[in-house]
């Protein structure tokens, strides 16, 4: 399977970015361009996201297998890999499967647990986004405009709903679909949610690793720090005040920062 890509920069050192959930490469435009002095940057669409293939199989492993094929096409050597969200959780399981390949690795507010078993909001809030989407009747859609307006009930966040549309295209006949693979996303929302099993016993990563947490935001909480040190025996955790889970959009200079001071580059 090939992805589909953006490559920003031209410096000595490769850095792959990988989007979370609902999101494509373009959502890290901004970031890639004030790196790419510092960096070739590989911003990659992840299947059943963007401009990806559909697949009817949505699971951490087959996502890493994808990022494996996708550096061996390529022939990008001892990358970098920075994962958000879900991406952040693509970016674990590269680092447990792969350890020989990467060189460091950013974790950006996701961490390796399963969040279903710490109270179903997670699951209900994802349930109502996708629900929603999929209830969107496109046959009738006139406008992006419209799709808002029709969204609003269920979706209330309009921020969320700004980032959501993003995946709503039209096709040559001028007909409105998604980039998402819904119908899979939604298959396997469970294990996007969790998809870890028993890491804390299990897994121990040396590579060396930053997790970026949001002050605001619940995905890294404190008490998740003693499982984090356990897993990553050479790990850094960082903080960007006054961010929630988008913390490279809600923090951006701050985020820069503390990539570049952990990279060293």
């Amino acid at each position: 399977m090939e992805l589909f890509y953006r490559k920003i920069g031209n410096g000595s050192q490769s850095l792959i970015i990988l989007h979370g959930l609902y999101g494509m490469s373009d959502n890290w435009l901004t970031v890639a361009q004030l790196l790419s002095e510092k960096f070739t940057l590989w911003i990659p669409d992840q299947r059943n996201h963007g401009r990806s293939p559909h697949i009817n199989i949505h699971t951490y492993n087959e996502m890493s297998n994808d990022i494996y094929s996708f550096i061996k096409k390529h022939n990008i050597q001892s990358p970098f890999i920075l994962g958000h969200s879900m991406g952040g959780k693509v970016a674990l399981t590269f680092a447990k499967n792969y350890p020989n390949i990467i060189s460091k690795l950013i974790v950006v507010d996701i961490a390796p647990v399963n969040y279903s078993q710490y109270g179903t909001y997670e699951i209900t809030f994802h349930e109502n986004i996708i629900e929603s989407l999929l209830q969107l009747n496109l046959k009738l859609l006139k406008s992006r405009n419209e799709a808002d307006i029709l969204l609003s009930d269920s979706i209330k966040n309009q921020q969320i709903r700004a980032f959501l549309l993003k995946n709503l295209k039209r096709n040559n006949e001028n007909e409105f679909y998604w980039l998402l693979n819904l119908p899979v996303l939604k298959k396997y929302l469970y294990h996007i949610i969790d998809g870890f099993g028993d890491w804390e016993n299990n897994v121990n990563i040396q590579t060396p690793t930053l997790f970026i947490k949001g002050e605001f935001s619940s995905y890294i909480q404190n008490d998740f720090f003693p499982l984090i040190k356990k897993i990553f025996t050479n790990v850094t955790i960082k903080t960007i005040t006054k961010s929630g889970h988008w913390v490279h959009s809600d923090k951006l200079e701050s985020f820069i920062e503390k990539i570049l001071t952990f990279t060293g580059i």
